[in-house]
């Protein structure tokens, strides 16, 4: 099986007279459960750990950062008087089999980006197990007690707890090696709350953005931009409706949809639905005097968003460097396709997403000089 790690005991960050002890338990675990490939970030403490004993044992190491490593070492690698973590985390970053990061940029909200990263990891893993015919294990070291914000040990742990991520966890109290830990005092794990939550103006959560256009709506006259405005957005608004529920913030201009969405999997269906709607309606809009190639194309992506006032709409919005990553996917996708990026992916596979299925079609350069990413297409 794959095995995915999550850091703990962040209060200590392992004396180092406690390394060996708990560099045992992860070799016991690896090698009790006879792991192939592990998961996990390179935060200091049992990232670091887990990521050595898989090297020393010749095991492929995925290496997923929340967002750029050189943001990643300063909050959770390097600390005065351990620079060996760092150099550890160097030696580990350029060594893995695969490395790569969630987010292009840091999100510095309430630690929402590392709930993200962890989410991204979990679904990378999750993928990778489904690729492989096999299964993803946990393996965390925790005391038990709540952690200081999201994205910590604890909502790794409800993560996995999760009936839709099914990972079977082994759970490691320090306080077995470790003299001057506190008592293990559990907290009970749960998964996360399935309810989304009201949103206000300031607030910082994860949603699915999409971005679709027109191929072909350039080379409109004036009865065809008039047809597209009225047949073919019509048809597309009546699509969009059946998912008001899940549609915090909708724009379009021209040819060009927006949608931001609180459900990743509502996101991916509304997708495909917008596909099928447009070709089952081809012969209509084609009476309608839009030309036979006109074509629909939609690009998705899943990213930690801030919720502002738009001054000049004076409506409430997303805001978000990420958004651009969705806008980037759109102009390379067929039409009548739909793709995503990685991170749309991974989310839907941790979320439990059954309506469709993302396949891998490859890394792929993305418009506008945005770099080459890994995409997926999505299916029913």
């Amino acid at each position: 099986p794959s095995s995915a790690a999550s850091d703990v005991y962040k209060r200590q960050r392992f004396p180092a007279a406690s390394e060996e002890a708990a560099r045992a338990a992860i070799e016991s675990f690896i090698d009790r459960h006879a792991i192939r490939e592990g998961f996990a970030a390179l935060a200091c403490g049992t990232d670091i750990l887990f990521h050595e004993v898989l090297r020393d044992r010749g095991i492929r190491r995925c290496a997923i950062l929340p967002f750029p490593e050189k943001d990643f070492v300063r909050e959770s690698v390097g600390r005065p008087g351990a620079e060996d973590w760092t150099e550890r985390f160097e030696e580990l970053w350029r060594g893995a089999e695969r490395a790569q990061v969630a987010a292009r940029h840091r999100f510095a909200w309430n630690g929402l980006g590392y709930e993200f990263g962890n989410e991204v990891l979990t679904g990378l893993a999750l993928l990778e197990a489904d690729a492989l015919g096999s299964s993803v294990l946990g393996f965390a070291l925790w005391d038990g007690r709540r952690g200081d914000g999201r994205g910590g040990t604890e909502s790794m742990l409800r993560l996995w707890a999760a009936p839709t991520s099914g990972i079977e966890t082994e759970i490691v109290d320090p306080a077995t090696f470790m003299a001057d830990a506190p008592a293990r005092s559990p907290v009970p794990l749960s998964a996360p709350p399935s309810d989304s939550p009201v949103l206000a103006v300031g607030d910082a959560t994860i949603m699915a953005l999409l971005f679709a256009d027109a191929r072909g709506f350039s080379s409109l006259g004036e009865e065809g931009t008039n047809a597209f405005a009225t047949d073919f957005l019509d048809l597309m608004a009546e699509v969009a409706g059946r998912f008001d529920a899940h549609i915090f913030e909708r724009n379009t201009w021209g040819d060009a949809l927006f949608l931001a969405m609180t459900d990743v999997e509502a996101a991916g269906q509304l997708a495909l639905e917008l596909c099928r709607a447009i070709e089952d309606a081809r012969p209509r809009l084609e009476a309608a005097g839009l030309p036979p190639e006109i074509g629909l194309r939609l690009g998705l992506h899943a990213a930690p968003v801030r919720l502002l006032v738009d001054p000049i709409r004076d409506q409430l919005r997303v805001s978000g460097a990420q958004i651009s990553a969705a806008a980037r996917i759109e102009p390379i996708t067929p039409p009548g396709y739909v793709y995503a990026s990685e991170a749309f992916a991974a989310l839907s596979r941790t979320r439990g997403a059954t309506g469709y299925t993302c396949r891998y079609v490859g890394e792929t350069e993305l418009a506008k000089d945005y770099g080459r990413e890994r995409v997926y297409v999505l299916e029913d």
